[in-house]
């Protein structure tokens, strides 16, 4: 009885013992699954960085361009106000030379009044 009671254990025994290997294999199918899997994503991962040093390299490129215009209209900026200074200047020294000149029109026109009173009495007197 005893000994039949052994057997019995032992085969219990080989029974978990075959249950735990396919229990092993079935891991280990999983664990290469998982490699698989890691080794995909690896490879993904090596595309991806690629391509973000592509975008870094565009996002650079297109960074110096644009400082590059920015700084363009900076100096548009700068020198049209300079130049609106300049034609503020001008303006005004044009509009007081017209002012001037208008001055000396009424000037001449008075004293061609005068010349014409003096020249109308110099023949009433002659």
């Amino acid at each position: 009885m005893e000994e039949l009671s052994e057997k019995m254990e032992v085969l219990k025994l080989q029974e978990e013992k075959i249950k735990v290997m396919k229990k092993d294999v079935e891991i280990e199918e999983k664990l290469c699954d998982i490699k698989d899997k890691l080794d995909t994503l690896m490879i993904e991962k090596e595309k991806i960085d690629r391509i973000n040093v592509d975008i870094d390299l565009r996002l650079e490129k297109f960074n110096k361009k644009y400082e590059k215009h920015k700084k363009e209209q900076e100096d548009i900026l700068r020198t049209d106000s300079k130049i609106e200074g300049k034609y503020a200047l001008l303006k005004q020294e044009l509009d007081q030379v017209g002012s001037e000149r208008e001055n000396i029109i009424k000037r001449n026109s008075v004293l061609e009044e005068k010349i014409g009173a003096i020249t109308e009495q110099f023949k009433i007197i002659e």
